[in-house]
């Protein structure tokens, strides 16, 4: 997956598109940090 958002945004990029950075939020990876802290505790 990230491979391909990668290669999309090359493609934008090459397209003359001006591409200053890139942030990928992955959708499985996520941490509740609210949730995760209380449970710390």
């Amino acid at each position: 997956m990230a491979v391909e958002a990668m290669a999309n945004v090359l493609r934008v990029r090459n397209s003359g598109i001006p591409t200053v950075g890139f942030t990928w939020h992955s959708l499985t990876d996520q941490v509740d940090w609210d949730t995760a802290t209380k449970l710390a505790a």
